[in-house]
């Protein structure tokens, strides 16, 4: 009786199966999915899934035959190979798919048994992909594809995450996509972890290299660490936020970040993923570090135990901002609780100079040591050029780096006086900085394909800005340098220029904790430097997902584009707020200039800025871009 209930299922199988097959390319898609996931409508119409009474049964969980099914079909394997298998009738529905599936080495069968039933888990499917990007690396799937996969390993899959991958298999098989000729790095910020982007999330299919910031030199206090909750040595290389790096659930269990990347790594073997050290708020260190042969030695002996810990890691960037450069925690740090300024320590800052170019020699002559020639060193360097070159020995530093990360953006903002371009391509009297005037200047140290172009994927801007003759934006005197009306300060301003974004800049209204944050910001705990200083938050920064929206609204918002400069702004009627940004076309721009000057590629702060709704449009175009 159970070989005739078999055998009839097994008919019904078949038909149903076959009506699907045959129907599919004139189907209008299965009842049950929505316009949520495309693919699985795509693969029907390509004739790869079927389903059964116009129901695809997304959710449901996928058999070892079901997979091999979706192999086949996928991959157009046809022919009767022979084999056989001692647990699988050759007269049953899925017998040759799974024939097909091992014969062409996608699925394994041990000792003649290819136990059908068994439930393909999350850990089978992301294995899978790995094995089909060793063999052809030029498959780069959707992150949307592979996030769910590592969430759990151990969780059976469904037919959707199957019918995703299958998609991005089908694809590539369609129409392999260009490589990129050029670099694209975008960086991560940690605390990004906490917010809508997750590690796995990152446009992983769109980027040469990911930069992860951001470690610091540590200054011996507690909150600095290093692996195992331990207290990282003063200066040695520590985390900014162990919890988000390496302890909490970032997208695949505990492991923090770093496991997400360890296995995304696996995936994406052509993104080289980099931490970066310092940043403008946590380079504090640097100069004390590199002061004597001694501290250097610490903080790199350190480095190579990181590139041990984590295998997976490409190299170091190093982001001091700046060497030779003095910035007060209390009185600069304006805008960012956090920012511990850069060159404490009570020694000449000008010493940077020869001590910068010793970090670097004595850095990349350790990682050869340790078998490290393949790994990365990188640096950032700012956009205004001559003030870099009076402070660095540019020809020397540009024997150790393999290349020059120049942030072109920030190149204004509330900081100054006057409206004007933040990330502007080319100078005019509103942009004293530009990509252009600071690629000349360092291309007379650097080889061009040493050299990435930065873009930014959010704004800068002032308050009270109100419009010259003719409605002129350009150029025009923003309002005082009081702190700005909301944050609650003493001497808050209605006529400030300063306002709030909803980027990374600046958070919070003017308070005084005692022991704030376990006393690690020392001079700004103090009452009467916070009441002074704190609270002004200048940037206006904005991602670009909400300058998009704000765009909507024509009549309250105005779109301009500075063409000489290769620069969009735009003014906010209501609030006189004058913001400076990027857009598509300005990076196209940066494209452009890249590949007319033959430069190595370029960098974007950040991803978690660009818009994830639109699949990251800014990230798009400078991979598109240079992959053409």
């Amino acid at each position: 009786m159970k070989k005739i209930l078999a055998f009839l299922l097994t008919l019904f199988l078949i038909i149903s199966m076959t009506a699907g097959l045959l129907t599919s390319a004139t189907t209008s898609g299965f009842s049950d999915v929505t316009d949520d996931y495309p693919y699985v409508t795509a693969l029907q119409k390509a004739g790869v899934v079927v389903g059964h009474e116009g129901r695809f049964n997304g959710e449901g969980t996928v058999s070892r035959a079901n997979f091999a099914i979706f192999i086949a079909r996928t991959y157009g394997l046809t022919g009767k190979p022979d084999i056989s298998f001692s647990d699988v009738d050759d007269d049953i529905w899925y017998a040759n798919y799974a024939k097909l599936a091992v014969d062409a080495g996608y699925l394994k069968a041990e000792n003649g048994r290819f136990m059908p039933d068994e439930l393909i888990t999350s850990e089978d499917l992301f294995v899978f992909v790995e094995e089909t990007v060793k063999a052809d690396n030029t498959f780069r799937p959707d992150p949307k594809a592979i996030a769910p996969l590592i969430a759990d390993f151990a969780a059976p899959v469904t037919r959707y995450q199957v019918a995703h991958v299958m998609f991005e298999i089908y694809s590539h098989l369609q129409a392999p996509k260009a490589m990129p000729k050029k670099m694209v790095v975008g960086y991560y910020g940690n605390w990004q972890a906490y917010g809508a982007l997750l590690p796995a999330e990152i446009p992983w299919n769109m980027l040469t290299h990911l930069n992860h910031g951001f470690l610091t030199v540590s200054d011996g206090t507690p909150s600095d660490e290093t692996f195992g909750w331990a207290p990282a040595p003063k200066y040695s290389l520590a985390f900014t936020d162990s919890w988000a790096d390496i302890w909490m659930n970032a997208g695949c269990g505990d492991g923090g970040i770093f496991k997400v990347y360890e296995r995304m790594s696996r995936i994406y073997p052509n993104v080289k993923i980099m931490i970066s050290v310092g940043g403008w708020t946590r380079g504090q260190m640097f100069s004390e570090m590199a002061l004597k042969a001694g501290t250097r030695e610490i903080f790199i002996n350190s480095c190579i135990e990181m590139l041990e810990k984590c295998p997976w890691l490409a190299g170091i960037d190093l982001d001091w901002e700046y060497p030779g450069v003095y910035r007060d925690p209390v009185t600069e740090g304006l805008d960012d609780p956090v920012d511990f300024g850069s060159g404490i320590g009570g020694h000449d800052v000008s010493v940077d100079k020869e001590n910068f170019t010793a970090l670097l020699k004595e850095l990349r002559e350790a990682m050869d040591k340790a078998g490290y020639q393949d790994k990365l060193l990188t640096i950032c360097e700012s956009a205004d050029y001559e003030g870099t070159a009076a402070k660095q020995e540019l020809d020397e530093v540009a024997k150790y780096v393999d290349f020059v990360n120049v942030m072109t953006y920030d190149m204004t903002g509330a900081y100054n006086d006057t409206t004007g371009h933040h990330a502007a391509v080319y100078s005019n009297e509103y942009a004293p900085f530009s990509v252009d005037k600071a690629i000349t200047g360092y291309l007379k140290h650097f080889r061009p394909e040493q050299l990435n172009v930065g873009v930014a994927t959010y704004s800068r801007g002032w308050a009270n800005v109100v419009p010259g003759p003719g409605g002129k934006l350009l150029g025009q005197p923003a309002g005082n340098r009081n702190p700005a009306p909301d944050t609650g300060h003493p001497d808050a301003d209605v006529n400030s220029r300063y306002y709030r974004g909803d980027g990374n800049s600046g958070f919070g209204k003017y308070e005084v904790t005692e022991g704030w944050s376990e006393g690690k910001h020392k001079a700004t705990d103090m009452p009467e430097v916070v009441g002074k200083w704190y609270g002004l938050y200048p940037g206006a920064n904005f991602r670009l997902a909400t300058i998009k929206e704000m765009l909507k609204d024509g009549n309250r918002y105005l779109p301009f584009y500075d063409k000489e400069a290769e620069a969009p702004y735009l003014y906010d009627t209501k609030d006189k707020v004058f913001l400076t940004y990027e857009d598509e076309r300005s990076a196209q721009a940066k494209v452009d200039y890249v590949l007319e000057h033959d430069l190595g590629g370029l960098i974007f702060w950040e991803t978690a800025t660009d818009v994830k709704a639109e699949n990251f449009p800014i990230t798009r175009t400078l991979y598109e871009g240079v992959c053409k």
